[in-house]
C-alpha cells in the first residue's frame, strides 16, 4: 500500500455490516451526500479487513504444517493479502493492533477456538474465527483510530429504530399503525421496514421519554432489545472508555446516515448514565512477549522469504564475550585480592561471611559461566577509586593470616576462592 497516500487520506471507518455490496455502495453515496464534510473520505468497513485476513489464513493453510511458516504468517499476515485488497489504507494499522493485544493475536485465537493445522480446516472453523473477530470488531476499530489520527470512527446509534424493532419483532403482533406505513406486509421484515416505521414514529412524536429510557440503558450494556444485540453499542462503549485518546474522531449516525450533533455522553440528560459505563479492556501484550530478536524486527527480514531467513539463522556468527577495559581488569584483581584477605582474616577468627561460603562444585560451575564480578556492586566501584589504600590494607592482612595457618590449608582456601571469583 502507498504510505504517502495513507498519511494524507482521511478515512471514515464503519463497524456496521451491510448485507450486500449494493447496500454498501448505496450507503456510501448517501453518507457523503448527507455529510458534505466527509465527501473526500475513503469509506472502509472493518468487516472487510476481518474477512480478507481469515480468507488469507485459509488460502495458506497447506503451508502451516511448517511451524516457522505458520508463525511467520501470524506475525506478518498482511504480506499474504491478495493484490486486489492489499492497497487498502489500514492494513499496517490493522496488523499492528492484532499483534498488540492477547485477544487479537491469530495464534491465540486459533488455540482458544480449537482450530489446529494438523488437518484441513473446515468451513465451521472459518465461521468460528470470523465470529470471534466480529465480536471484537468494535475494539479493533477503536485501537486502529488511536494509532491513526486520520481515521474517523462511525457508529450506528439510533434508539428510535430500537423502539421500532421492539414493536415489530413479531409481525403478527405489530401495532395497527404499522399497516398505515409504507412497509411490506409479508412475514419477513427487513431493515428498511424498521427504518420506515421508525420514521413514522418519529414524525408522530409523543415518545421522547420512551426513547430516553432506551438511551439510558445503553451505557450499562443491559439493554434488552433485539437490535441492540447485533448493534454498534459495544463499540460505542469501548470508544467512550478511550474518548480522551479519540477527541474529534468519534461520530454517531442514525438510520438515515445523518451524523448526530452531539455524542450521547455530551448531553446533559445522559451524562451521568455514561459515567457509570464499564467495559472489559483488551489485554496488552507484555514487552517481553512482543519483543522479537532484532533479526525478526527488521523490516527487511519481515518481508524476506522463509528459506532466506533460515539461511541467515544458519550463518549467524557466534556471540563473542566483551573484554573488560584494561583499567577495570586491574581494579577487579585488586578487588579479588581484598576479598581473599577478608576470607582469610575471617577464617582465623572463626567468622566466615555467609556470602563467601561456596562449595568447590559450585565454584567450578560458576567458573564455566560468564564473569561473576558485578561491576555495579558498590564495593567494586569503591575498589576502582581507591586502589592504593586497598593495597595498604590487603597486604598486611594476608601476611598475618599466612603465619597463622598451615601452608596446605592456605593453598586450598586460596585455590577455591580464586575459582569462585574467576
Amino acid at each position: 500500500m502507498d504510505s504517502e497516500k495513507q498519511k494524507g487520506q482521511k478515512i471514515s471507518l464503519f463497524v456496521k455490516e451491510n448485507a450486500t455490496d449494493w447496500d454498501k455502495n448505496l450507503d456510501e453515496i448517501i453518507f457523503k451526500l448527507k455529510n458534505p464534510t466527509k465527501k473526500d473520505h475513503e469509506i472502509s468497513y472493518i468487516n472487510d479487513y476481518i474477512s480478507a485476513t481469515v480468507d488469507a489464513l485459509f488460502a495458506n493453510q497447506k503451508e502451516f504444517s511448517n511451524k516457522d511458516h505458520r508463525q511467520h504468517f501470524f506475525e506478518n499476515f498482511t504480506n499474504y493479502i491478495p493484490s486486489d485488497k492489499k492497497n487498502w489504507n489500514l492494513w499496517d494499522d490493522f496488523q499492528k493492533v492484532s499483534r498488540s493485544f492477547e485477544e487479537l493475536k491469530l495464534e491465540n485465537i486459533c488455540n482458544n477456538l480449537g482450530v489446529h493445522f494438523d488437518k484441513e480446516l473446515t468451513n465451521d472453523d472459518k465461521l468460528k474465527i470470523i465470529g470471534y473477530l466480529n465480536d471484537l470488531k468494535g475494539e479493533i476499530t477503536v485501537e486502529i483510530a488511536k494509532i491513526n489520527p486520520m481515521t474517523e470512527l462511525n457508529f450506528d446509534y439510533d434508539p428510535m429504530r430500537i423502539y421500532a424493532e421492539d414493536q415489530l419483532e413479531d409481525v403478527s403482533h405489530a401495532p395497527s399503525d404499522y399497516y398505515d406505513s409504507e412497509v411490506s406486509y409479508d412475514c419477513y421484515i427487513d431493515r428498511k421496514d424498521f427504518d420506515k416505521y421508525a420514521d413514522k414514529l418519529e414524525a408522530k412524536g409523543g415518545i421522547y421519554y420512551v426513547i430516553l429510557d432506551i438511551e439510558k440503558q445503553i451505557p450499562s450494556g443491559k439493554e434488552d432489545h433485539f437490535y441492540s444485540k447485533t448493534s454498534d453499542h459495544p463499540a460505542i462503549r469501548y470508544a467512550y472508555y478511550n474518548k480522551e485518546s479519540l477527541k474529534g474522531q468519534i461520530f454517531l449516525f442514525d438510520r438515515n446516515l445523518k451524523i448526530a450533533d452531539k455524542l450521547p455522553w455530551e448531553r446533559e440528560e445522559l451524562a451521568e448514565e455514561w459515567k457509570k459505563c464499564k467495559i472489559i479492556p483488551l489485554t496488552p501484550v507484555t514487552q517481553e512477549e512482543n519483543t522479537l530478536p532484532k533479526e525478526k524486527l527488521s523490516e527487511t527480514r519481515i518481508h524476506q522469504p522463509i528459506h532466506s531467513q533460515q539461511n541467515q539463522q544458519t550463518n549467524k556468527p557466534k556471540r563473542q564475550k566483551h573484554a573488560l577495559p584494561d583499567i577495570l581488569e586491574i581494579d577487579v584483581k585488586e578487588y579479588k585480592l581484598m576479598r581473599t584477605a577478608q576470607w582469610v582474616a575471617a577464617s582465623t577468627s572463626g567468622l566466615v561471611p555467609e556470602n563467601l561460603k561456596q562449595s568447590t562444585s559450585e565454584a567450578k560451575q560458576q567458573s564455566r559461566t560468564k564473569e561473576n564480578i558485578d561491576m555495579k556492586d558498590p564495593s567494586v566501584i569503591r575498589a576502582t577509586h581507591d586502589t592504593k589504600k586497598l593495597k595498604e590494607l590487603v597486604v598486611p592482612a594476608v601476611c598475618a593470616a599466612t603465619k597463622q595457618k598451615k601452608a596446605e590449608k592456605k593453598k586450598n582456601w586460596l585455590k577455591n576462592l580464586i575459582v569462585c571469583y574467576r
